[in-house]
């Protein structure tokens, strides 16, 4: 576009020369007579700039000029109708370039223009990202939106994390979705950027482990039920206690038989050298608030009465035989 800057440039120049030497009152006056003359002529200014100081000369009089503005609306403002000095404040905003006419005159028509062009401000290119922070656990599987908010630049955001922790999901010029990983071994800070063209704008994200997984304790109790005889052999109950750090503790009830070598992986049961029927024992094992039991159902012993056989139990013999056995 230099060709377009230049042109605009020796129009405007061509316009200033014309406006301020098309003016009678610019012409140096017959000596003696009174003139005005204000400095400076000419400037180019963008809106919103800051207030411009104009000062007015004036030579064989002492009177004090008046100020005007035209266009009379629009052009900014004077910050006094009368003085020798003056300060011109450009208005905040235009749409199109506009060249004001700043005036100083006498009550006598001399009279003084300053030509002032006054050009849109030119919109800067910038890139904002929302949060600029975020703090998040791992392991959660939830998207935390990042939302950019890009003016006057063409072309796409790329965005990027440093280190590769995470994912990033959707990446768009408004914005990315960022999930964090399903686990960091300790507290750690990604960074995530977003450049397009000279603009980098980043989002510092903390990334915490994930909680601790948290399981129930609890007791089983192995076998869950044993049949025996009175008299018979020792039983060994085995017992595994998770995420608890009581004890077991054990008993019988009724208290038939004996409980042997108490530990928290176990106990041996032996039964009664006796009963006289058959009788149910339960087995307890508690750990604090957990309880487990096993049923031991004990039969009497059985006894078994001597006898004796003989065979055959009769036997047909002549005189004089023998019988080998």
């Amino acid at each position: 576009m230099p060709h377009i800057r230049f042109l605009f440039s020796l129009v405007l120049s061509l316009t200033l020369v014309a406006l301020l030497t098309g003016c009678p009152s610019n012409l140096a006056p017959p000596s003696g007579d009174a003139s005005i003359s204000i400095a400076p002529q000419t400037k180019v200014l963008v809106a919103g700039d800051p207030a411009q100081v104009l000062t007015a000369v004036v030579t064989n009089s002492s009177e004090v000029p008046s100020w005007s503005l035209e266009p009379a609306t629009g052009a900014g403002t004077l910050s006094s109708n009368t003085g020798t000095s003056n300060s011109y404040t450009p208005p905040s905003s235009l749409t199109n370039p506009l060249t004001v006419l700043i005036t100083a005159k006498l009550s006598t028509g001399q009279s003084s223009k300053a030509a002032f062009q006054i050009n849109p401000k030119t919109a800067n290119p910038t890139l904002e990202l929302t949060p600029s922070s975020l703090t998040l656990k791992a392991g959660t599987g939830l998207i935390s939106p990042i939302i950019a908010n890009l003016q006057n630049v063409a072309g796409d955001i790329a965005w990027s994390l440093t280190p590769n922790l995470g994912e990033l999901l959707e990446p768009s010029n408004n914005g990315v979705g960022y999930r964090a990983p399903s686990s960091v071994a300790s507290t750690t800070t990604v960074i995530l950027t977003g450049k397009i063209g000279n603009l980098t704008k980043t989002v510092t994200i903390t990334l915490n482990p994930a909680d601790p997984v948290t399981q129930d304790p609890s007791l089983s109790l192995s076998p869950s039920s044993q049949t025996l005889f009175a008299g018979g052999s020792d039983v060994l109950f085995q017992s595994t206690v998770l995420n608890s750090s009581n004890n077991v503790e054990w008993k019988i009830s009724p208290e038939v038989g004996q409980l042997l070598n108490k530990t928290n992986q176990g106990v041996i049961y032996r039964p009664p050298s006796s009963v006289d029927a058959p009788t149910t024992v339960t087995l307890t094992a508690t750990a604090g608030n957990l309880v487990k039991t096993s049923t031991i159902i004990i039969n009497p012993q059985v006894v078994v009465a001597p006898s004796l056989d003989l065979t055959p139990s009769s036997l047909t013999l002549k005189a004089g035989s023998a019988i080998i056995s």
